[in-house]
């Protein structure tokens, strides 16, 4: 039996389809409509030539439709490549170039971007762009794919590094990978259905394998924190609070700039079972104040993924 995160979210969308799986800015995409859409974009890449063993490039704010572009590069059988939508031009012509992606999955709002990365690299992959009306129009008479073509040993996204020592590097992760590491990371914390888990990290961050596919993997609900938050902790502490948010991650500079703005016993703050953190240090004084603003939240340090 093939065992990946793709399959784990097709087995529970069957189950449940009605059942919330990523919410953002006041919308809630359920299982189903996740699932349905993720197919119908896996279709149209199959349609466009993609095979499985091929790579896709994803170039998206964060969003629903984000998670389904990913979700739907899997279902087609590739790897998905994401790219930086704040990115400079010669940083993500270097990543296509290196990772030579079969199609590109992009927004109609990225018609600038687009513009600006073909002029840096020359030819682009075939796109499907998500709120074109050509390309909408397309996906609503697709029928979506009802299987899933991406089987553990396969590859199941290229990660790039920050490129601060020379190019940026290719990190291959396979699905086997992934689906351990969800496995793992849902026991220990302990994941239900009933989560609210928030990604702040965005979707070309290791972070985010946590944040969106341990989620989903789980059952739980993946609550996208907008990208224009992200430094931002009064309005962060807006955001766990009126999202319900029961498990949190962050680097702990971001937590750091949150404590600022709790308020210690605050009754909005009690579903927030769970925080942990990685990527930095995290000083001593600083997490006890935390501490004391959070004191029935649970905290784990995971350092970084070099070390997990």
């Amino acid at each position: 039996m093939t065992r990946t995160v793709a399959a784990k979210i097709a087995v529970l969308a069957a189950r449940d389809p009605g059942r919330p799986a990523v919410a953002f800015e006041g919308r809630c995409v359920s299982r189903g409509e996740l699932l349905d859409r993720a197919g119908r974009i896996a279709a149209r890449l199959v349609d466009i030539g993609v095979a499985p063993g091929d790579r896709v490039a994803v170039l998206l704010d964060k969003s629903p439709d984000a998670v389904a572009g990913l979700l739907g590069a899997w279902l087609a059988g590739a790897a998905y490549v994401p790219l930086d939508p704040t990115g400079p031009p010669p940083r993500l012509s270097a990543i296509l170039a290196d990772s030579e992606p079969a199609a590109l999955v992009t927004g109609a709002t990225k018609r600038r971007k687009l513009d600006a990365l073909q002029a840096e690299a020359g030819d682009l992959p075939p796109a499907l762009v998500l709120g074109d009306a050509d390309d909408e129009a397309a996906l609503a008479g697709t029928v979506p794919l009802d299987t899933v073509r991406s089987c553990e040993d396969d590859p199941a996204c290229l990660l790039y590094t920050s490129g601060s020592t020379g190019q940026p590097k290719g990190v291959v992760i396979s699905h086997c990978n992934i689906a351990a590491f969800s496995d793992w990371a849902g026991d220990f914390f302990a994941l239900r259905e009933e989560d609210r888990v928030s990604a702040h990290a965005p979707l070309h961050f290791d972070l985010s394998l946590f944040d969106v596919w341990t989620t989903l993997a789980h059952g739980a609900c993946v609550c996208l924190v907008p990208q224009g938050l992200s430094f931002l902790g009064v309005d962060l502490v807006r955001f766990v609070t009126q999202n319900a948010i029961t498990v949190w991650q962050s680097v702990p500079s971001v937590l750091r700039l949150m404590v600022r703005h709790l308020e210690a016993g605050d009754a909005a703050l009690a579903p927030l079972r769970l925080v942990f953190f990685a990527g930095e240090p995290f000083p001593p004084e600083a997490l006890r104040n935390l501490r004391m603003k959070l004191p029935h939240t649970r905290m784990v340090n995971i350092y970084g993924s070099t070390e997990m």
